[in-house]
């Protein structure tokens, strides 16, 4: 029996204007950034008639934030300093959030001429991988929903609130994805600054974007509505 190769073998390339990078000094960042290079499909692969391009990778907040050991928030942000300079896109379904890293061929790029041997190297690699990082995300990301489906959550610690809930949310209240996760880094912000919890933080959530559009709507009919600075004060029980 032939010996299978493990699923992260293979290799990135780094190059060292790295070193220059704006955000090097920003450990976070950086390290998220590096995390995503390791992880993106080293060629376009199909999965279920979607092609997954090179440069993809298939993922959700809560699962990188386990994965590189930063909290939700921290993840949050970096993802969004790392959206600000073009160094990734990100694509939001109901399912999963597809992140793009861009120039992806720029930093992978080898000279085939000088380098050939690295390359058949990479290729015999990865040659025999047929499970891909974006296959595994999914059935994590499935497996979390049925096991939320079949445990019946109660919603009861903040880290049941996945990407999934959080679409639940935005198509409820027909606003953009991006609008409730804002909410939610407020929400909790607000919560840890009370130092309170809550006993359903999905309600609390869907009542805290529920203000935060009904405040927002009346703001764009009066330019003098805002002397609160646009925070809507939660203070829900649920």
């Amino acid at each position: 029996m032939k010996k299978e190769l493990p699923q992260d073998s293979g290799y990135i390339l780094i190059h060292r204007k790295m070193l220059d990078w704006e955000w090097w000094e920003d450990h976070n960042t950086t390290r998220l950034f590096l995390y995503l290079l390791l992880k993106a499909n080293w060629e376009d692969k199909k999965w279920r008639g979607n092609e997954i391009k090179r440069g993809q990778l298939i993922t959700g907040v809560f699962k990188l934030s386990t994965s590189i050991g930063l909290s939700v928030q921290q993840t949050r942000t970096a993802l969004n300093k790392l959206k600000s300079t073009n160094e990734i896109t990100i694509e939001t379904t109901n399912e999963y959030s597809l992140i793009t890293v861009n120039n992806y061929c720029d930093y992978q790029d080898i000279n085939k001429r000088n380098n050939k041997r690295i390359t058949n190297e990479q290729q015999t690699n990865n040659k025999r991988v047929t499970t891909t990082n974006t296959l595994n995300t999914l059935n994590t990301l499935k497996k979390e929903r049925e096991n939320n489906t079949l445990t019946k959550i109660s919603f009861s610690k903040r880290k049941n609130i996945t990407d999934t809930v959080l679409q639940e949310i935005a198509d409820k209240y027909q606003v953009p994805f991006d609008f409730v996760t804002d909410c939610w880094d407020s929400a909790i912000n607000w919560l840890d600054a009370k130092g309170q919890r809550k006993s359903n933080y999905k309600a609390f959530l869907s009542n805290w974007v529920k203000r935060e559009k009904a405040n927002y709507i009346l703001k764009s009919k009066n330019n003098n509505f805002g002397r609160r600075g646009g925070v809507v004060d939660v203070r829900t029980n649920n």
